[in-house]
């Protein structure tokens, strides 16, 4: 559960308010071809899923998802930077680019869901499967509210990049550097991930059972939950969206 919101937390879940207005008011993307190419990158996806799933079953699990979260970073870093700095604006590459990126991230789910498998026990599958993917989608919303505050000090929003001035360009750099270094710090979290199966059933067998450790967790995942709701529900009213929690610059 740890591994599973840590490393979903800062590979995916902190991200830069930039993207989106970046992809609309600089890469000048029409929202019919975005469609095409999410469309595209479902197929990519499913077809990845496909390969591991054949080829890749007995892959070293950490050392796969450091180098796919890594190489997924260095994929978007290029479309990215070219564009953000006006050396490379053109829709198809910005949406061309990033496909190639479905591979990494394909691969990246399909490794952490073989932990979920192996840790499942006979009878309660449901029950683990469960409560791991909701463990592994809290990180989206916590995330979230993270982004909304370090956004917040940098000029990224819509009205910034309409502007595209040099200090614009920079904060909005400086946003997807700082999401680029949290992937970095989920590479980190691999260590406590089990390498193989064989070793998720040795820590079955002879792990030990912590039931006032397990009941922490339940108690901090449950206090991220409000916390994060809380900050979205904050954004959704005048009076509270000015708070640092919910995006705003302080009331």
């Amino acid at each position: 559960m740890i591994f599973n919101f840590m490393f979903n937390l800062f590979s995916a879940g902190i991200s830069s308010w930039a993207g989106s207005y970046i992809q609309v008011y600089w890469a000048h993307v029409e929202p019919v071809n975005s469609s095409v190419a999410g469309v595209l990158s479902y197929f990519i996806l499913s077809s990845t899923f496909f390969a591991v799933g054949r080829w890749g079953t007995h892959w070293n699990w950490r050392f796969i998802l450091v180098i796919t979260t890594l190489t997924g970073s260095v994929i978007d870093a290029i479309a990215q930077f070219l564009t953000i700095y006006d050396i490379v604006r053109n829709q198809w590459f910005y949406l061309g680019i990033p496909l190639t990126e479905q591979f990494p991230l394909g691969i990246q789910f399909v490794v952490s869901t073989y932990v979920i498998v192996e840790l499942a026990g006979d009878g309660n599958e449901g029950l683990m499967y469960g409560l791991l993917t909701t463990v592994a989608n809290l990180p989206s919303v916590f995330g979230s509210m993270i982004t909304n505050v370090y956004s917040t000090q940098l000029k990224v929003t819509k009205a910034d990049i309409e502007t595209d001035t040099a200090e614009v360009r920079n904060d909005a750099a400086y946003s997807f550097l700082v999401v680029y270094a949290t992937t970095i710090i989920a590479c980190c979290w691999t260590v406590i991930l089990p390498p193989q199966k064989a070793a998720v059933k040795e820590m079955l067998q002879h792990g030990g059972k912590y039931p006032i450790i397990g009941a922490l967790i339940i108690v901090v995942t449950f206090g991220i939950l409000c916390i994060s709701v809380t900050s979205i529900m904050m954004t959704m009213f005048e009076s509270t969206s000015c708070y640092l929690l919910a995006g705003g610059s302080g009331c």
